[in-house]
């Protein structure tokens, strides 16, 4: 055993102290408060993002109603767009393309899936759970007609979607023609 002097155990005693009181903070304060924070973020985002916008609306507009109107009627838009029924979209999916010469090779559906948060928790909005469909597509056609279907899809489709994938290949080596395959996800509440 050894046999340490009185100073070096004193220091000993307050390094083990300093340590303990350390591991105490950690455990006890500092992780809790960041998995608290973590949870908040993206909910403090959205907030900041909502609040950013409505500035920018607020600086258009100079008049405070026309921005709450503005807003209110974005949001009865995607609230609009939530409600709706899958069968209506996946219908228009097609119709729009032939309406913009888009060739469509094949739509491939799958089976509805629930939207989890990053807290594998269900999504819902006014007591309605969040799911979603995806939806393979190939096609072929041009790039601008491909521009002015994606357009289309978000002003006219009465569902709202994501691209979550998009690959564009030429046919041929100097064609403007293009092999497209996209995924996107169509969500419903139910």
């Amino acid at each position: 055993m050894i046999k340490l002097p009185p100073s070096q155990k004193k220091f000993l005693i307050v390094a083990l102290g300093g340590i303990i009181a350390f591991l105490v903070f950690w455990f006890l304060i500092y992780s809790p408060s960041q998995k608290m924070l973590l949870k908040i973020k993206p909910q403090a985002q959205l907030l900041e993002w909502q609040v950013k916008t409505a500035e920018r609306i607020l600086d258009k507009t100079k008049i405070p109603q026309a921005a709450a109107k503005f807003l209110r009627d974005r949001y009865q838009k995607l609230n609009n767009k939530l409600m709706q029924k899958e069968e209506k979209s996946m219908a228009l999916l097609s119709e729009f393309a032939r309406r913009l010469n888009i060739e469509i090779i094949s739509v491939k559906p799958q089976g509805k899936t629930t939207l989890l948060d990053e807290y594998k928790e269900k999504v819902e909005f006014q007591g309605k759970v969040c799911q979603f469909i995806p939806v393979s597509l190939h096609m072929r056609g041009f790039y601008k007609d491909l521009v002015k279907y994606l357009d289309l899809l978000d002003e006219s489709l009465p569902a709202f979607f994501t691209v979550e994938k998009l690959q564009l290949i030429r046919m041929a080596p100097k064609s403007p023609r293009l092999d497209i395959e996209m995924e996107i996800n169509i969500y419903t509440l139910f």
